[in-house]
């Protein structure tokens, strides 16, 4: 697999040429986050998190076909597997975690709405309706460094 110098420049990592096999990134990420588990996602997770971190799988892969897994253990990465965006129905658990007894997402908006959770940090930059090209090009743009691109309506 090539990875774009794009995608490794960004994390300030180094691409070096391996012996055998694909170049190797060195560098990168403390913890990476795979929010889409596809065979891509898991693939830049694997090559863009650095030596010794961690990649976290958030929702289900059932199978990866034609995944190299030889970041894992090259870099002595850590794979975790978290399930996520579990909900209540007819009080029984279905899809949520062992002992919870409401879902995340009312979980969430319960914290945020109480103030236990402030998440005003994330929310980096924010844009009229009318400026949406700017607010996604923002979102898209690396130099911006934007967490959370929203809109003010």
């Amino acid at each position: 697999m090539v990875i774009p110098a794009r995608r490794w420049q960004a994390v300030s990592a180094r691409l070096l040429r391996t012996i055998i096999g694909p170049p190797a990134v060195v560098g990168g990420f403390d913890r990476t986050y795979v929010c889409i588990a596809g065979r891509h996602g898991v693939d830049d997770a694997l090559n863009l998190t650095r030596a010794g971190g961690e990649v976290v799988l958030l929702g289900n892969a059932r199978g990866l076909d034609g995944l190299d897994w030889t970041p894992l253990w090259l870099k002595e990465l850590t794979l975790r597997g978290s399930l996520t965006y579990g909900a209540v129905r007819d009080g029984a658990a279905s899809g949520a975690h062992a002992g919870a007894d409401r879902g995340d997402f009312e979980e969430a908006m319960d914290l945020i709405a109480s103030g236990r959770a402030d998440v005003a940090p994330l929310v980096t930059h924010t844009f009229p309706i009318s400026d949406h090209a700017t607010a996604l090009k923002t979102a898209m743009e690396k130099r911006a460094q934007s967490v959370k691109v929203a809109f003010r309506f």
